[in-house]
């Protein structure tokens, strides 16, 4: 029902796994945070079984005691459907078995590189919250540093944090088209784009590169693909005109009351129109990037790195492959630094 998703859409928008690894072998574990909440601490241990299964044991080291919704998220996180692992070995770990993926030399390109540092982005916040709810009311405003923040103030122009244009609306929420739809009513054609946006799994400056932190905002895009139709979308955003996102709509700049002007202005556009799905997760850095890249065309391949670029590559190429075959574009924005 309604209010099980909306506490589940805010577990999943500041839920975070701090994971200690244990050298030689592949079991883990996992402290389970809700924003800053600390919810309990989770070891995964593998066990082969006959044949090629292996059974994985999750097993609940302390807390889930401190909350209503406590056993509720311990069920989530010992559900071992909901588990995808990616190891610096190249394996994947994935219902009930272990792959290992043979990599052929591609490589995806359509990087955009935006500064994280320019305005003391919080890159690893992707929006405004109070304790653990989307405070929408916020978004956008000056003391706002998350990533909806910067797109709300700045999207399309980003890389010089030029004012916002054109329309711009949010959707986030359960069953969303994406998290921003804008849409550029000026140019010829008209160019929509669908904006997926994940904050960073790590606030350290220092981060390394991170398969598992694309991995969920790309399969919501793929996910939502279907959004690209103008009557799909114009439907879906006057299902919530009336929500809590009913002003979360900017056109120039200007935060709009409602999403009347938004909706007759897709009513007035015609079916042609440029059309471009957007990933934006600062978790990759281009300093990491290029020192990784080097190292691939020195085929110095034989390195968790490389090894790490090639499973993100190989996700991102998939999902590139299925907006081609809808007649849209597809690009990446992560971390000039």
């Amino acid at each position: 029902d309604v209010g099980e998703r909306r506490w589940l859409q805010q577990f999943g928008d500041a839920a975070r796994f701090d994971v200690t690894a244990f050298a030689g072998r592949a079991n883990f574990e996992a402290d389970v945070y809700w924003a800053t909440d600390r919810v309990g601490r989770l070891a995964y241990e593998f066990e082969q079984t006959t044949g090629a299964d292996i059974r994985l044991k999750i097993r609940q080291v302390d807390g889930f005691n401190n909350n209503v919704r406590d056993p509720e998220i311990l069920t989530i996180c010992r559900d071992p459907e909901n588990l995808t692992v990616y190891f610096d070995t190249g394996h994947t770990y994935s219902r009930g078995h272990f792959y290992e993926t043979r990599f052929r030399d591609a490589r995806f390109s359509d990087w955009q590189w935006v500064s994280m540092a320019q305005d003391d982005t919080a890159f690893w916040q992707e929006k405004p919250l109070d304790g653990k709810r989307f405070a929408v009311e916020n978004t956008g405003n000056a003391e706002d540093r998350s990533l909806f923040g910067m797109v709300a103030r700045h999207w399309p122009n980003l890389e010089e944090r030029g004012p916002q244009t054109g329309w711009l609306a949010c959707d986030d929420g359960a069953m969303e088209s994406a998290d921003f739809i804008h849409i550029n009513d000026v140019s010829d054609p008209p160019e929509l784009t669908l904006i997926h946006v994940k904050g960073s799994g790590s606030n350290n400056i220092n981060r390394g590169l991170s398969v598992s932190d694309y991995e969920v905002v790309v399969g919501q895009a793929v996910k939502n693909l279907r959004h690209i139709d103008r009557g799909l979308l114009r439907e879906k955003l006057a299902a919530n005109a009336n929500g809590v996102l009913q002003n979360a709509v900017w056109h120039n700049g200007q935060r709009q009351g409602n999403r009347d002007a938004l909706l007759a202005m897709l009513d007035a556009l015609g079916s042609n129109m440029k059309t471009t799905v957007v990933v934006f997760q600062p978790r990759a850095r281009r300093s990491v990037f290029d020192n990784i890249r080097a190292k691939m065309d020195e085929n110095d391949l034989d390195r968790s790195d490389v090894r790490r670029m090639q499973q993100l590559d190989a996700l991102l190429l998939g999902a590139r492959s299925d907006c081609f075959s809808l007649g849209a574009e597809f690009c990446v924005i992560a971390d000039d630094s």
